[in-house]
């Protein structure tokens, strides 16, 4: 038969052990970032960059081109996805693509298609082949004009600051003093690269 403690002993009882809990996880060593994120992140600033230089060789017509880019992501899709189903398929374990999701009924566990997912996949590969025929425009036309393609990449790296708007406005993300001056900062870097580029006439 178990011991009946009063209600006070047992509450005590609980607050000791929430307080040895506390102590427990006070005593783990805090959780440090992989820093080769850094890596990651300057890693894609600088294919992102040549990807953007090579357009130049790309050919006139701007739509063939990053159809066959677009193309390109595609088959990476792919193969990601067989690489995975391999490896759970060699741990006994059934993959499911990213806009699946797994869910318990009265009949057992089902997979079910999110088309939430499925429909921000499309509509944001939509406008970033928008954006990406844009940019391409947008370098032909400064090289056209006899103006530094720096010029169009430097208002394309805007996007920076409309992600940090619509990170606040639609994440409820911060907006901090020093996320404040990084935007006050890009945003006069641009308009300074925009004013005081030269022509390639200029340049020896």
């Amino acid at each position: 038969m178990p011991l009946l403690l009063p209600r006070d002993e047992e509450d005590s009882e609980e607050a000791d052990g929430e307080e040895q809990s506390d102590k427990t996880k006070g005593s783990q060593p805090p959780h440090r970032p992989d820093p080769r994120y850094l890596l990651y992140a300057f890693s894609g600033c600088v294919c992102f960059a040549s990807g953007g230089i090579l357009r130049k060789y790309q050919g006139s017509n701007v739509f063939v081109a990053n159809s066959m880019i677009t193309i390109s992501f595609l088959i990476i899709a792919l193969i990601h996805f067989l690489i995975q189903f391999i490896k759970q398929k060699a741990k006994g374990k059934k993959y499911h693509l990213p806009w699946q999701t797994k869910a318990h009924t009265e009949f057992g566990e089902v997979v079910l298609t999110d088309k939430a997912i499925l429909f921000y996949i499309f509509i944001g590969g939509g406008l970033e082949f928008v954006g990406a025929q844009a940019s391409v425009i947008s370098f032909n036309g400064a090289l056209s004009a006899g103006l530094n393609g720096g010029i169009c990449g430097a208002i394309i790296s805007l996007n920076t600051v409309f992600i940090l708007v619509a990170a606040y406005f639609f994440f409820k993300e911060s907006l901090n003093k020093v996320k404040l001056i990084s935007i006050c900062c890009l945003v006069t870097s641009v308009i300074l690269v925009s004013l005081f580029t030269p022509s390639y006439s200029d340049v020896i």
